[in-house]
């Protein structure tokens, strides 16, 4: 299990740096209007995978299509995987640690408010640990990608250069689209097949 656990935060060897740096790029044509899926370094797409396919673990694991390891994309089936939705865009966009954290932090204010009466049995349980994963100590570090850990600046061009940005794009009035037109490095809306 732990073998596992390292594996997933560090990867399998020879996948490091250049999965990072094609995740980034794969980010760039994102098509933030229409739910389209963020892109996962391959260890960790194949990591959910298996656990996907194990249904005990599966409802343990995930949530809606947003919440958990990776995300299948598509619209958020309720206000909770919105949540998830845009913790995963910061964590796609983010380049820095702080803005990972902030995001962490906003993720969890935003689950504290969500009334549990409004969510499915699965959907309560699922919001506590969440809560709890991400308010424990274990979370600074686990989970993270790796290109982050070490960097505490944004990157020129980044979509969240302070994590005050991070902070409006997690309030409800917020349309939930990254500002991706920084520095001309992204293309707000444009898909792929564009």
């Amino acid at each position: 299990m732990l073998g596992i656990i390292v594996l997933t935060i560090f990867g399998f060897p020879g996948s490091g740096w250049s999965a990072i740096s094609k995740k980034y790029e794969a980010t760039l044509s994102i098509d933030w209007k229409n739910y389209e899926r963020t892109p996962e370094a391959p260890h960790y797409r194949a990591f959910s995978s298996v656990i996907r396919a194990i249904p005990c673990v599966n409802k343990f694991v995930f949530y809606g299509n947003w919440g958990g390891l990776g995300n299948k994309g598509g619209k958020p089936i309720d206000a909770m995987d919105e949540l998830y939705r845009r913790h995963d865009a910061v964590y796609a966009l983010g380049t820095s640690i702080k803005v990972v954290r902030e995001s962490d932090a906003q993720l969890v204010a935003g689950l504290k408010e969500i009334d549990p009466a409004t969510l499915s049995k699965h959907g309560q349980k699922y919001r506590k640990r969440a809560i709890k994963f991400f308010s424990s100590p274990v979370s600074k570090v686990v989970g993270k990608p790796v290109s982050v850990l070490l960097r505490k600046k944004e990157k020129e061009g980044s979509a969240f250069p302070k994590p005050q940005l991070v902070a409006q794009f997690f309030k409800p009035h917020h349309s939930g689209i990254p500002n991706v037109k920084r520095a001309g490095l992204f293309k707000r809306g444009k898909s792929r097949q564009a």
